[in-house]
């Protein structure tokens, strides 16, 4: 352990406990301390256990709580020796700082001291507001950690929140937190400029999601130029009416783990070009559906079955992992039948299903099982989600044919659309 951090635990005694406290502590801890501690001289770890120790049987408090307060006491110290040595610009704030952890104590390490193992500290910057971060060190400092991330946002005047769902302390190879603003506005902020530089920068695509007629569709974008309020972006012209018609769009970033809402400000389909604003982030996250939902061109009647009961329902949209239904609103389902398993029956109407040799025309009556997922009471109607368990292969052939002849049904109709001046 450096000297450093010694003499700072020196201060921090004086100021925590008390004047001429540190003189006890040294004492307390039976270690054998020079008379005049060296920055840069390397002490044993076992010393600074044993001073920690004694600092806690002195405050009469736990460890874990003094190191966290001494993370704390050193926090704007850290920073400013950072900012001085120009590692961190002036007008970084609270997550800029944690972002770019890892690559500050490398610099300042092997500024100072060159020979020194800096802690294994990783981070992730999910979104503006919210970021993951990995500690891994013998010394299991991690309530330190702690300590230095509260002293970062208390400066920076950014409450934030802690969570460590896996420790070392508590058996674990690696300690992880996830480290979120306490504003919840900022924690749903993008900021563009920084964001989409990125992307143009790495020539990464993104993905744009977009619905026409209740058809799902997908398409690769590329960034053209941002700045603070706007981002534009190349993407095929049949998915440019998907938005245009939409007036919004999804947007799913490869160094960005969450999904993106933006509203669409201009598209010049000729040109293939279209204007994002009002990026933000995305309720839930992109990609947790399994699979697309369709909605039909006209709800599909179906009979639910629930405890030898039968209930008529119309299907709004399907997927190859559940179906939400809607029913009359007088229906006897109630909250207490959420996650019983169900039986929903139905036809499916196919125009054409071509199975090894076989061809069969017209729609295709189809069984299925599963469980109730949420009741939505409403006052005119009542709405229901059914996820399908154990859905044997040739219902799944039924319905992966059914949403392919769905997208294939509106797909001339948006190139259409595309192709019209």
């Amino acid at each position: 352990m450096r000297g450093l951090l010694l003499l700072a635990m020196e201060d921090f005694c004086e100021s925590y406990i008390g004047v001429g406290s540190w003189a006890e502590v040294v004492a307390l801890s039976g270690v054998s301390m020079p008379s005049e501690l060296t920055p840069e001289q390397d002490y044993p770890d076992s010393d600074w256990h044993a001073l920690f120790e004694a600092v806690s049987r002195l405050a009469q408090k736990p460890v874990t709580v003094l190191q966290e307060a001494f993370g704390h006491h050193i926090s704007v110290g850290l920073l400013e020796m950072a900012i001085n040595m120009r590692v961190v610009p002036e007008e970084w704030t609270t997550f800029d700082v944690l972002e770019h952890l890892e690559s500050i104590l490398v610099t300042v390490f092997r500024w100072n001291w060159p020979d020194a193992v800096h802690p294994d500290l990783r981070t992730l910057r999910i979104s503006h507001g919210e970021l993951a971060l990995v500690y891994l060190s013998q010394r299991r400092l991690c309530h330190m950690i702690r300590g230095i991330v509260t002293g970062l946002s208390q400066f920076f005047a950014e409450p934030v929140e802690i969570h460590e769902p896996v420790c070392q302390l508590q058996g674990a190879l690696l300690c992880r937190f996830a480290i979120l603003s306490d504003d919840p506005e900022l924690r749903r902020y993008i900021d563009i400029q920084r964001e989409f530089d990125v992307i143009r920068q790495r020539k990464d695509p993104l993905t744009l999601f977009n619905q026409f007629k209740g058809v799902p569709m997908a398409a690769s974008a590329t960034v053209v130029g941002c700045n603070s309020d706007q981002v534009m972006v190349w993407v095929a012209r049949d998915h440019l009416i998907a938005m245009k018609l939409e007036g919004c769009t999804f947007v799913s970033v490869l160094h960005l783990p969450v999904g993106l809402y933006a509203e669409v400000d201009k598209v010049d389909v000729q040109k293939g070009v279209a204007v994002l604003k009002q990026v933000r982030l995305a309720d839930g996250y992109l990609g947790r559906r399994r699979s697309p939902r369709v909605m039909p061109p006209e709800p599909i009647k179906a009979q639910l079955e629930i405890e030898g009961r039968s209930f008529p329902a119309r299907i709004s949209n399907l997927s190859l992992g559940g179906a939400s239904l809607i029913l009359a609103p007088n229906s006897t389902i109630d909250h207490q039948m959420l996650f019983h398993t169900v039986a929903l029956a139905f036809s499916l109407p196919l125009q054409w299903l071509e199975i090894g040799d076989t061809v069969e025309l017209g729609p295709q009556d189809i069984h299925l099982s599963g469980n109730l997922l949420y009741i939505d009471q409403q006052p005119k109607i009542l709405k229901t989600r059914v996820i399908f368990a154990g859905v044997a292969e040739y219902e799944q052939t039924l319905l992966q044919h059914y949403l392919q002849e769905r997208y294939q049904e509106v797909l001339p109709e948006l190139q259409r659309f595309a192709a019209t001046p």
